[in-house]
């Protein structure tokens, strides 16, 4: 049986909040490294994200980057949704991320200030 209408807005709800929610904490940990550089704060052990430090290598661009993030976030779902769903939802969270200003100003902060290939595209 396919998910209602309902069922997908609230996992859609729920995945926009929870990448949401890495986007802070990913320029938060960045703010953190910068203070630990100036030696306003002690080093910490905690290395980035392997998708992260591929950004700031400027190995991937920034949208390549939020396919990762976006396919890790799914990741959990993949199993309780149908194929035809999952993607469908896949989809709607990478174009809200796109279209949505907060998002896209969490996503812009995180990519400024490193070497990232630009454009964003």
């Amino acid at each position: 049986m396919a998910p209602s209408d309902t069922m997908k807005t609230d996992v859609l709800d729920q995945l926009i909040a929870l990448l949401s929610e890495t986007c802070q904490r990913m320029i938060e940990r960045d703010e953190r490294l910068r203070l630990e550089r100036r030696g306003e704060l002690p080093a910490t052990e905690e290395p980035p994200s392997e998708a992260l430090h591929r950004l700031k290598l400027g190995e991937i661009t920034a949208a390549e980057y939020l396919d990762i993030k976006v396919e890790a976030a799914m990741a959990r779902l993949q199993c309780l949704l149908p194929d035809d769903d999952y993607l469908y939802v896949k989809a709607l969270i990478r174009d809200r991320i796109e279209t949505d200003p907060l998002l896209m100003a969490l996503v812009q902060r995180l990519i400024s200030g490193n070497g990232a290939r630009r454009p964003y595209n």
